[in-house]
């Protein structure tokens, strides 16, 4: 899929059973409707989970960005 702002192929990421768009050019990210009330539900878990760190949902997106 081509982004819709600057038209570049955008990358696909999944993160928290969702499928992110993200465009590597613009930095423009595009989610689904819904997604980023399942992803934001995610994040508002403790941050300790089963004794790990869990990285925040930012800081696993700038990997790809």
């Amino acid at each position: 899929m081509d982004c819709p702002v600057c038209e570049s192929p955008m990358k696909e990421v999944e993160r928290y059973g969702v499928d992110i768009d993200i465009c590597p050019e613009c930095k423009g990210v595009w989610l689904d409707r819904g997604e980023i009330e399942n992803i934001a539900a995610v994040e508002l878990q403790p941050v300790w989970t089963i004794g790990v760190i869990k990285e925040t949902f930012l800081e696993k997106l700038e990997k790809y960005i």
